[in-house]
This record gives structure tokens, sequence and C-alpha cells, in this order.
């Protein structure tokens, strides 16, 4: 083998390895980064698609505890953990839009006669209540086990709508139904990004639940960025995101 054949196949073997270098780190940052998703059937598919367009729709038809699960699938492979206080301050959002609760002196008060329908909404109510937690610090052993009972919640919604299945291994994962409706999340935030003043002509409870998902999705900024003199319920939102 001349010198010239050997110089073609160092180089051939340099870009080979530039490619799987590539390959291997992109993969990598991917995961982490929660765009790489794995399907209960082995399918992999990207969670941020370059076709998704902004909603106004709901995520996992309105339910928080569904959409809150199905964040936990979609981020679970850079394993970060559940954000619980986003999830609690879009109860407490919601809450308050019925009187249930009050922001007085920069403290959350919350009522003392009446308690939310739903028994887990109910469970972190009389925990907030009982312990009087302060929301920036959540390392309190009940408030933990009731954010693994919504996770749990959330999961059992989504297997019993099918949009997530266990694999071969018995890990939790999202189904092709579940992944599409799992979009839905980044669908809204988009449609978050650029809401408009038609968001101050809806309706109290519709305005609220687009806030509580705002919310849920981290999107305070954004919320800061609502003319809260135009609406109540805005103003809510930024004073329980300031606790």
């Amino acid at each position: 083998m001349n010198e010239y054949m050997v110089l073609i196949i160092i180089i051939l073997l340099i870009l080979l390895g530039m490619w799987v270098y590539k390959k291997v780190m992109t993969k990598k940052v991917k995961i982490k980064l929660g765009v790489i998703q794995v399907l209960n059937d082995g399918a992999i598919v990207e969670t941020m698609n370059k076709d998704i367009k902004a909603s106004s729709e709901l995520p996992f038809d309105g339910n928080l505890l569904a959409s809150f699960f199905a964040i936990f699938l979609t981020i679970r492979e850079s394993a970060a953990n559940p954000n619980w206080t986003n999830l609690i301050n879009a109860y407490l959002l919601k809450w308050a839009s019925v009187g249930l609760v009050q922001i007085i002196d920069g403290r959350l008060s919350l009522s003392i006669d009446d308690v939310p329908d739903e028994q887990i909404e109910r469970k972190l109510f009389e925990i907030l209540n009982e312990e009087d937690i302060l929301l920036n610090n959540l390392n309190n052993e009940r408030l933990s086990d009731w954010g693994k009972h919504a996770l749990a919640l959330g999961e059992t919604i989504l297997t019993q709508n099918e949009d997530a299945d266990f694999d071969t291994s018995g890990r939790i994962r999202f189904t092709r139904k579940g992944y599409n409706k799992s979009l839905s999340h980044a669908k809204f935030a988009l449609y978050f990004f650029e809401i408009s003043d038609s968001f101050y002509d809806l309706d109290k409870n519709r305005q609220t639940n687009e806030l509580c998902f705002a919310i849920l999705l981290g999107l305070e900024e954004e919320i800061n960025k609502l003319n809260s003199s135009n609406c109540e319920i805005a103003n809510m939102a930024r004073k329980i995101l300031s606790l």
C-alpha cells in the first residue's frame, strides 16, 4: 500500500470518527434537553417539532394532573425532577379565582370555611393551611408525599386514556397518541408567547384556565408582561408567583 492510499484511509477514518462523535454528542444533548422521546413501542420521535404551530387549545383537555405527568414524561430522560411549585401555584390560582385563596401583605391566606371539591386538591389545601408552608421552601415530607400521589394520578389518567403505556421492560412511556397530544404543550406555549389584547376580552374562567397552564409550563416571564391593571386574575397570578 503506497503512502497516497494510507493518507486517504487516515482521512476517511478521521471523517468517520467526526461523524460518529457528532451523532453521539447530538443524541446526548437532545436527550438532556428532552428532545428525543422513546414511545412505548420503541419508536424514537422528536419532542420539539419544527412544524408546531401556536394554539390556544388547553393541553390534555385542560386537565392539570394529566398535563403535569405528560411534562414529567417529556423531561424524564434528562433526569429532571417534576416541578411541584408550578403545579401548586397553578392550583393556588385556580382556588383564588373562586375566592378560596387571597394574598394578604405578601403572604398566602387560605379559606377556613370552604375547600376545593377534588380530593387531591383538598389534600394539598389542607397541608398548606395546617402547616403554613412557604412556597419557596417545599422540602416538606407531607408535601413530598402529596406530590408523588399527584404524579401517580396523572399517570393513571394517561394510561386510562391510552396516552401512555408500559414498554416491554415495564417502563411507562407515551403511546403515539399521547406523544401527539404532548405537543400541545409547545403549541400552547407558542400561543402564550404571542398573546394579544384579545386575552383581556376572554371571560374570567377562560383567563384562569390559560394562566394556570402558563404557570404549569413555567411561563412566568410572559405572565409578568400581562397588563394586570386590566385583568384581575392576571394580577393574582403575578402575586402568587412572587410569593
